[in-house]
């Protein structure tokens, strides 16, 4: 109990020194969509599901496309690999992969993009800044340039976002 307890502490410390880690040209957030959503509350949150390993997932919509993706907290960017960018409809062999970015497995290539939008839930973000990685992560990854405009909270039973 105590090692998950340090682990929530260590992520809580993460979100709490975003703010002042992340600064530059920002997205811009649209308005929360009431769309489909039963109640105030439930317009404001989105509950993601652990995997066996405890990673959250949560369901996000980009550019009119579903991708189930990691809520990763060690990760700068919304990040993809080539195989995605067929469900967005883009061509990856257009790209230019000519940054070098520090991953958990090492120093990889990768090309930027701009996502048009982004939903999660009724939470919506217009011209984010997103990586594709040349080397091919296994899912999309929902960095930290999305989750610094939320409030993540972690529980037994999986993990929250609120706007």
């Amino acid at each position: 109990m105590r090692v998950v307890s340090a682990r929530l502490q260590a992520v809580g410390v993460v979100i709490l020194l975003a703010g002042a880690v992340y600064s530059g040209q920002q997205p811009s957030i649209g308005a929360p969509s009431s769309e489909g959503a039963p109640s105030s509350d439930d317009e404001h949150r989105i509950v993601g599901q652990f995997d066996e390993a405890f990673a959250c997932y949560v369901n996000v919509t980009v550019d009119g496309a579903v991708f189930r993706m990691l809520v990763d907290t060690g990760s700068d960017d919304l990040a993809f690999n080539r195989s995605h960018l067929r469900k967005l409809g883009m061509n990856a062999k257009r790209l230019s992969y000519d940054q070098l970015v520090n991953t958990s497995n090492g120093i990889v290539r990768s090309a930027p993009i701009v996502v048009h939008e982004l939903r999660i839930g009724g939470f919506i973000l217009h011209d984010v800044k997103a990586t594709v990685d040349y080397a091919g992560i296994d899912e999309p990854l929902l960095g930290m340039s999305v989750i610094k405009y939320m409030h993540l909270e972690i529980g037994r039973d999986g993990c929250e976002l609120r706007w």
